[in-house]
């Protein structure tokens, strides 16, 4: 069964706050890269899709919530 994680206003602003140390490194990449994992393993990248949706972030390949 998918899984939302839903964050706190709070929760949310922590997780937020040091992401920009990782702006030098972010790579964003298209779809169809995203779609062969093979790819980006070779390329020895970690990665993961995620839609930011107000208050949740979730996965792109799971259902929309109820």
């Amino acid at each position: 069964m998918p899984r939302v994680i839903t964050l706190s206003r709070q929760v949310s602003a922590e997780f937020q706050q040091p992401i920009g140390f990782f702006g030098p490194s972010t790579l964003l990449r298209t779809q169809e890269l995203s779609n062969h994992p093979e790819l980006i393993r070779g390329l020895g990248l970690i990665t993961f899709n995620c839609i930011r949706a107000p208050g949740r972030i979730r996965g792109t390949n799971w259902p929309k919530p109820a």
